[in-house]
């Protein structure tokens, strides 16, 4: 991957952390329209293993 694409992932992996508790489906609907993706892209970007 390239490093502009991992932190692209690193940001919306911290936007979600930083949510109020809300239902998944609806945490990604929000991150999808801040971030300009599909909500599928980001559950998929979220489903990743990543390092701590």
């Amino acid at each position: 991957m390239k490093a502009t694409t991992i932190q692209r992932h690193q940001r919306i992996r911290q936007a979600y952390n930083a949510l109020p508790p809300m239902p998944a489906m609806k945490a990604y609907i929000v991150l999808g329209e801040q971030f300009g993706l599909s909500d599928e892209w980001i559950r998929k970007i979220l489903a990743k293993k990543h390092p701590p």
